[in-house]
């Protein structure tokens, strides 16, 4: 009975990745494929796709002061920032997916930080710089400290 759950598991997953293939890659979803309304809420339920410890703990379409408050909430400390976490240029920004899991031979809270686009978008200089911009702002925060 375990065999046959692990593999109807495998099975389903090797079925989930052929169809997400499908819906980025063939010719006939391009443009047809939006990221908010369709990667975006399947991914979402899918989150294996990351990596199995990032299965359990998600938050999607969060500020970066929201993710703050999450990431301080995973350590054990008072999720409560004293004021917002801003962007270098100093605006707000949403992050699509933020994935945690507990790393235990290390003691510490990872965090995977999930920019999606739609497949018709190219991934160029603009979006690494959206993704440099979330780094950026977490890296110069000093209350993202694993320590306190």
């Amino acid at each position: 009975m375990l065999r046959a759950v692990g593999e109807s598991i495998v099975t389903s997953r090797l079925q989930f990745l052929t169809a997400l293939e499908h819906l980025v890659f063939d010719v006939d979803t391009y443009g047809v494929v939006k990221e908010r309304d369709h990667l975006h809420k399947i991914l979402e339920r899918e989150l294996w796709v990351f990596g199995e410890e990032f299965n359990m703990m998600r938050s999607s379409e969060i500020g970066l002061t929201r993710m703050l408050e999450h990431h301080r909430r995973a350590v054990g400390w008072d999720p409560t920032p004293d004021g917002p976490v801003r962007a270098v240029d100093g605006g707000t920004r949403r992050v699509d997916l933020m994935l945690s899991a507990e790393s235990h031979e290390h003691d510490r809270v990872r965090h995977l930080v999930i920019e999606l686009k739609a497949p018709s978008v190219d991934a160029d200089r603009d979006q690494a710089n959206q993704v440099d911009d979330y780094m950026q702002a977490v890296l110069k925060e000093p209350r993202f400290a694993n320590v306190e």
